[in-house]
């Protein structure tokens, strides 16, 4: 999986592309967590994923927890309508702020 960061100061805007999956995931977890130091905003923007599994969904939720702690915030953008389907059915749209 291919992942492009962008940081303005205190913000992460981070851009992967493909699956966010059970295969993957823990690498793009651990590639977030090296570029994260220091940010209080993450913005997650899957306008290039077009899969999201229950791993995929476990490095969301653990960001979204994570920046929680922080006092910061996260958004989530560029959702597709499949993916906005699995969030629904997993109760993600409770939490994740979604632009």
């Amino acid at each position: 999986m291919k992942i492009e960061f962008l940081k303005n100061g205190t913000t992460l805007i981070v851009k992967p592309e493909g699956r966010l999956d059970s295969v993957n995931s823990p690498d793009a977890d651990a590639q977030i967590r090296t570029e994260a130091e220091g940010i209080t905003e993450l913005i997650l923007d899957l306008e290039h994923v077009d899969y999201v599994s229950s791993g995929g969904l476990r490095v969301i939720l653990a960001w979204q927890q994570e920046m929680d702690d922080r006092g910061g915030t996260m958004k989530v953008l560029h959702v597709s309508e499949f993916i906005k389907n699995i969030f629904d059915l997993t109760g993600f749209l409770e939490f994740l702020v979604i632009e």
